[in-house]
């Protein structure tokens, strides 16, 4: 019995500096600097691991166990270099207060060895994907279960004592870390709240905007014309540049509108299927012209929603922006169709040759695109794309590289929790 309350005791020093963290540093309405956050994880952690210490799980009459090796994995890999090094500091620096033989192999044999690993990761750790991150707390507390064990055999302690601790300690270690994940999910979902405020924001002033820009640019447009209609040299000069630049921001705008009030364009239900037939008999010609083998692999025909023109114009500008980059390396593209989740999958597969250049990289860089004229229809194809709520992925793989556009999948009103796909035969 007293064993179930050490544990306890211990994951109440576990999880109380944590709620505090969260709602002194993330609740805020001003964020802290870095190095003030790394502090007052430092501060937390370290007020975690030192009453962790203070107050040891009893196994037997004369074996204590500590849980304070946690706060210190979670301040590296949550916290940063810095909180982490300081946090260890602190550890170091108890022993010398309370000596014993327990302290001494905790502080400066434990601790450093079961740092190692997060310290390696830490630089990443946010990237990575939320099963891999499993993995690695996993292993580490895998680690930390191995050294306890091996801390208890070198004060020869019970194998029992070993076994129940090594438990304690890897399901604490999960337990923290679920409850650390989930707070960084609601600091996410917060972001993206104040993302979506903001879009609808522009979506709400997107008629007013475009009334703006593009009446006060039709009358600019017509008075050039007209002095373009006067033959000199500077109207000859002058005048086509800037209907060049006129044209290039009217383009900008209509792309903003799309993309700000997708109603904007009529949609409709569409198969999968008539899109793709449409950008083949758009692009069969042109692939043909560039000696280029262009096939089309769709097995499956799936639901889709929106404008079937302008879907097929954005993707048939992709395509031909991909066969142009890479005209006499690429021998044969060849688009995949499939379903995943609750998004239909075009992949355009490249083959045969390696670009000098990755030529779909250009979509990712959206703010390159807007002052070069050449480049203004492939950002008005990618915009296209996003106003239907899809998305462009480059893949870039040892044999072959590859383009991922997305679309989402028409679902069934009455069938929104199985997500099911309507397909046509």
């Amino acid at each position: 019995m007293n064993f179930l309350k050490d544990i306890l005791l211990q994951l109440f020093f576990l999880f109380v500096p944590l709620l505090l963290y969260y709602s002194l540093v993330h609740k805020r309405f001003r964020k802290p600097s870095e190095f003030r956050r790394q502090l007052a994880v430092f501060f937390y952690c370290t007020i975690s691991a030192l009453l962790c210490s203070a107050f040891p799980i009893v196994v037997a009459s004369d074996t204590t166990f500590y849980l304070s090796g946690i706060p210190v994995i979670m301040s590296i890999l949550y916290g940063g270099y810095l909180a982490g090094i300081l946090t260890v500091i602190a550890l170091f620096i108890y022993p010398l207060i309370f000596p014993s033989p327990i302290n001494y192999l905790h502080a400066y044999f434990l601790i450093p060895f079961l740092s190692v690993l997060p310290l390696l990761v830490q630089a990443k750790w946010r990237v990575y994907s939320n099963s891999f991150k499993y993995l690695l707390i996993s292993t580490i507390a895998g680690i930390g279960a191995v050294l306890h064990g091996i801390t208890f055999v070198i004060l020869d302690k019970e194998w029992m004592s070993i076994v129940s601790t090594d438990i304690v300690f890897i399901g604490s270690t999960l337990l923290l870390f679920f409850i650390v994940e989930y707070f960084c999910g609601l600091e996410q979902l917060q972001n993206r709240y104040k993302k979506m405020k903001k879009l609808y924001h522009i979506n709400t002033i997107a008629d007013e905007v475009s009334k703006e820009f593009q009446q006060p640019l039709t009358m600019v447009k017509g008075f050039i014309q007209l002095l373009g209609a006067e033959h000199n040299r500077a109207n000859k000069e002058y005048v086509p540049i800037i209907l060049t630049e006129l044209n290039r921001a009217e383009k900008i705008i209509d792309s903003y509108i799309k993309l700000a009030k997708t109603e904007t364009f009529s949609s409709r239900p569409l198969s999968s299927k008539e899109l793709l037939d449409l950008v083949a008999s758009d692009i069969q010609i042109y692939a043909n012209s560039h000696n280029i083998d262009f096939q089309i692999n769709s097995e499956r025909n799936l639901r889709l929603n929106g404008n079937l023109n302008l879907l097929a114009e954005s993707f048939s500008t992709i395509i031909r922006f991909c066969i142009h980059s890479n005209e006499g390396v690429t021998k044969r593209l060849q688009l995949n169709h499939y379903l995943q989740h609750t998004e239909v999958i075009f992949e355009l597969v490249m083959k045969d040759g390696n670009a000098e250049k990755d030529p779909i990289k250009t979509l990712l860089q959206l703010q390159d695109l807007r002052p070069n004229e050449a480049d203004t229809n492939l950002y008005s194809a990618y915009t296209i794309l996003l106003a239907h709520g899809g998305d462009l992925q480059y893949r870039n793989q040892w044999i072959r590289k590859s383009i991922i556009l997305t679309l989402p999948a028409q679902v069934k009103k009455s069938d929104l929790v199985t997500r099911n796909v309507i397909r046509t035969n």
